[in-house]
């Protein structure tokens, strides 16, 4: 019978907060620290995180993603919903 492999846990560092209907939260795991940002329901049939959303490399790729948001803000190009 072939070996399995035991898979390592997952720690969390910090819940950062809501974001919609995604909670932010730094998690330590076999890749190292992440950004995860993940979609989270709570209704009669089940309370917790889904398969949607996204991990980001701390703070390497969290960092990148604070740039480029902070560039598309600034940018003309980007409409202001505010102003419409």
């Amino acid at each position: 019978m072939p070996e399995q492999k035991e898979r390592q846990k997952e720690a969390v560092v910090s819940e950062l907060g809501p974001l919609g209907r995604y909670k932010l939260r730094l998690v330590d795991g076999p890749r190292g620290r992440m950004l995860d940002i993940r979609e989270w329901i709570d209704n009669s049939s089940y309370s917790g995180f889904t398969r949607r959303g996204v991990r980001l490399a701390w703070p390497a790729q969290a960092q990148s993603l604070i740039k480029i948001l902070a560039e598309a803000l600034a940018s003309s190009e980007v409409a202001d919903p505010a102003k419409q």
